[in-house]
Order: C-alpha cells, then structure tokens, then sequence
C-alpha cells in the first residue's frame, strides 16, 4: 500500500490555564487494499506520549478519536474543524476524505440568495480540517456534536 505522510505543528490550549502549546501531528494517507478508499491514520505527540488513531475513512473521524482523549484533560485543539458550527454533509466528506468542512452559521445565510449566488458563495463556507482557529473559538467534542444534533442535523 502506497502511503504518504504530512507532518503539521498543532497547536492545544489548556482550557484550565490558557496555555498554549505547539505539537507534532503526523497525517499518514493510504489506501485500503480491497476498495480502493482512502485511509486515514494520524499520530499525535501529546507532551511526549504518542496518540495514534487510524483506519478512518475521513481525516476528520481521526482527528475527532484524538480530541476524544486530550479533551477529558482540559486540552482544546486549536484548528478549525473545533468550532462549533463545523459540520460535513456526506457530499464534502466522501469528496475531499474528510479534509474539508462547512461553516453551519455560513452555509445557512448562503441559502439565502439565488441558485447562482449560493454556488460562489459557498466556497468562502469550506474550509480544511487543519486550519488554525482562535483558542475562543474551538468547544468540546461533545459541545460540537449537541450543536450539530440540535442545528444542523434536526432540519
């Protein structure tokens, strides 16, 4: 299996202290043997301990099974796909792998306007996985998922 590797500095925020600190993620993409689909596998150095999550289809899933072990220690992850409104309808995560997302806030005033207008505009509501956010914009996993039960995936 043919595999290539990216290495990314991440930064977390200490939710108790503020603190911010800068780590080594390292995005590992392959493909799986019988389908063909890509597979993602991360590995994350966390003050020295490796986290490693692997096997997913979306690059999104693996960096959610990392949050789902620094989360509980009072860490945030300081990239976009933590904020709050960061949603993928099926389309956008089969597309891109799971590397790109939707702003939910954004995506509802696109639907305002014309079929015309909504089509260039949704291009300023997707944006990467890993893009760097503000430590007062990122939450919880499990304040993301409420606001998406109750928002995006209730309509």
């Amino acid at each position: 299996m043919i595999e290539t590797e990216k290495t990314y500095s991440i930064k977390l925020v200490n939710i108790s202290t503020k603190e911010i600190t800068e780590h080594k993620l390292l995005v590992i993409e392959g493909l799986h043997p019988e389908n063909g689909n890509i597979l993602w596998k991360v590995e994350f150095d966390f003050f020295g301990d490796k986290i490693e999550v692997g096997k997913e289809y979306f690059l999104s899933n693996a960096i959610d099974g990392v949050r789902r072990i620094i989360e509980p220690l009072y860490y945030r992850m300081l990239i976009r796909w933590c904020e709050i409104d960061a949603v993928q309808s099926g389309m956008i995560a089969d597309m891109t792998a799971g590397r790109k997302f939707y702003k939910y806030e954004i995506v509802k005033k696109v639907n305002l306007g014309s079929i015309k207008q909504r089509r260039s505009r949704y291009k300023k509501a997707i944006f990467s996985v890993l893009a760097e956010a503000l430590p007062e914009n990122v939450v919880s996993l499990i304040e993301q998922e409420t606001y998406r039960n109750e928002k995006y995936f209730s309509r």
